[in-house]
């Protein structure tokens, strides 16, 4: 196996000797990600720098949530200017709280090296009771970047007017209880918010 080492002359005893000092780390046959063997010449070349060259598909999470890194591409930069895909794991990433509501960084490291990407943690999947008017203008709050919207009462969808921190929709002009759904759709994932509707005259 090739080993990274010194080769020199020694004085031992008064004598001139030939020697080799292995170094500890035996860098050719191992898996040390700090390096990588160049196949034309043999040489070790080391990292020095990571990007995130692809997001995960997945980056709207409800609250709990596992973090799901399918599709994450990160690329890794060498001193010889050469580029490769890195292997990433969840051990190599940090900074994402499943319970913590709102826009998180999170935070990925290879041997030292550090690349950021942002996801966002929401109450998706939540029941609320409401009760308006006739025709009143309701908010829904729901603040999400990137958000395409829709709204549903008893499935059949109805016409939202955008806000900065959710839709607006106009109760039905008819009182009674109805099921109103807000779906909301980013990458390519659609997720949904349920509320119980009175309306009264």
């Amino acid at each position: 196996m090739p080993v990274l080492g010194y080769r020199g002359n020694m004085n031992v005893l008064g004598n001139s000797c030939q020697t080799i000092i292995l170094m500890s780390i035996l860098l050719a046959g191992c898996a040390n990600p700090l390096f990588k063997a160049d196949e034309d010449d043999g040489t070790f070349v080391r990292l020095t720098a990571i990007a995130i060259t692809g997001l995960p598909k997945k980056t709207l999470y409800a609250r709990g949530e596992v973090l799901d890194i399918t599709g994450l591409e990160v690329t890794g930069t060498y001193t010889d200017e050469s580029e490769k895909l890195e292997s990433i794991t969840l051990s190599d990433i940090s900074g994402y709280d499943p319970d913590t509501r709102g826009e998180q960084t999170v935070t990925l490291r290879v041997n030292g090296k550090k690349a950021e990407f942002v996801i966002f943690v929401a109450l998706l999947f939540e029941t609320k009771t409401l009760t308006f008017s006739v025709k009143e203008p309701i908010l829904i709050t729901w603040p999400i970047p990137g958000a395409v919207w829709k709204a549903y009462i008893e499935e059949q969808e109805v016409l939202v007017e955008p806000s900065a921190m959710g839709i607006y929709y106009y109760a039905p002009d008819t009182p009674g209880t109805y099921q109103l759904r807000v779906a909301v759709q980013i990458d390519d994932r659609t997720y949904s918010r349920y509320y119980d509707l009175t309306v009264i005259p």
